[in-house]
């Protein structure tokens, strides 16, 4: 018998996002869009809080009613708050303080990891909606007043007048051109920037582009899961990047992500045309996602063999494989002996290559 319990209205979703009282369209890769993730996300609109109280007067009082907000998500399930404008990172450990959840008030939260990455002597270039009102207090509540920087602001364009005029369109065509146009002369002024960090949600969109249009080095920047790696893909904030077959397929299907390469030894039965990275000359192989069922050292042996042939016989399942290769996740049935092996090598593989690489390796 199957028994669940609740204690909230509504389940599901996993993002929250506290939304400024704002009118102008918000497009895919947008976060005030809800098909910028492919997942289920939760939208709370602060009525106290537009582009005036946020961003030109930058109002304590808001505080109070943004922390409210975030509570109520937090109480409704989600796992962690963003915010839909930058600005926001002079509330950052406000509303943080607040739950006891993530907050993410502002893509500024970035800027310390991006600069990390760059090389000695680079800058991190920040594009603001308004670089005049965009100063010390947001750089100081989320960290960065340290990092050398340099911030450019869109507010002469008529895509950064859309923020404070009103405005219910966006020219899409031409925001690009502006965009580029600005990135363009940052870096003729200041071509020691390294990348790029966009402080409006309104901009991601305009990523790829901008990237095209600079010339910027790709930055390796993890993520907690295939869902937030997938989700900046999808709305054009990286150019790269790698997932499960699983996770891809359905985004491979609707033609909104395109495969060049499998990183196992061999080809995924689910992408049969897609070539390995070693048929490619890239001498590279991972042992893939494997899941495995472990019990605890005291299990009896007959326990454990009653559950190695259950878990055969279902792995054998026509049915059940049938339903897996729909989902794009193979199957592979192994034995207790088999699959400790297995995950002795792959431990060791790992290891090697962790240490090669010059990164942490600790000791379980």
């Amino acid at each position: 018998m199957a028994i669940v319990y609740g204690n909230t209205t509504t389940y599901g979703q996993k993002i929250g996002i506290l939304m400024l009282d704002t009118h102008f369209p918000r497009v895919p890769g947008d976060v005030g869009n809800a098909t910028s993730f492919p997942f289920p996300v939760a939208f709370r609109t602060v009525k106290e809080a537009n582009s005036e109280t946020v961003v030109l007067k930058q109002d304590p009082a808001l505080i109070q009613p943004f922390c409210k907000a975030a509570q109520e998500l937090e109480a409704e399930g989600c796992k962690c708050i963003v915010t839909s404008c930058g600005f926001m990172a002079i509330f950052q450990k406000e509303i943080a303080a607040s739950v006891n959840i993530p907050v993410i008030s502002s893509s500024l939260l970035q800027v310390q990891l991006v600069s990390a990455m760059l090389a000695p002597g680079k800058k991190v270039g920040i594009i603001t909606a308004k670089a005049s009102s965009l100063g010390e207090k947001h750089f100081a509540g989320v960290g960065i007043s340290h990092v050398d920087k340099v911030v450019y602001g869109i507010e002469d364009t008529e895509f950064g007048q859309t923020f404070f005029n009103g405005i219910d369109h966006i020219d899409l065509d031409l925001a690009e051109k502006e965009m580029v146009k600005v990135a363009q002369k940052m870096l003729t002024e200041h071509p020691d920037v390294g990348a790029i960090v966009l402080e409006c949600t309104n901009m991601p969109p305009f990523t790829k582009v901008l990237q095209q249009a600079t010339g910027l080095n790709m930055n390796i920047v993890p993520h907690d899961g295939t869902a937030g790696s997938i989700t900046d893909l999808l709305s054009g904030s990286f150019m790269i990047g790698g997932g499960h077959p699983s996770d891809v397929l359905p985004y491979v299907q609707s033609g909104q992500l395109k495969l060049i390469g499998v990183a196992t030894q061999e080809r995924e039965p689910v992408f049969p045309d897609v070539p390995t990275l070693i048929e490619q000359g890239i001498d590279f192989w991972a042992y893939g996602s494997i899941k495995g069922v472990a019990v605890p050292p005291e299990t009896p042996d007959e326990i454990i063999a009653y559950n190695e042939e259950l878990f055969r016989q279902i792995c054998e399942d026509e049915t059940f494989q049938e339903t897996m290769a729909n989902m794009g996740q193979p199957v592979m049935y192994q034995d207790t002996e088999t699959f400790t092996q297995y995950f002795a090598d792959a431990n060791a593989f790992y290891k090697q290559l962790i240490e090669e690489l010059g990164l942490a390796y600790y000791e379980q």
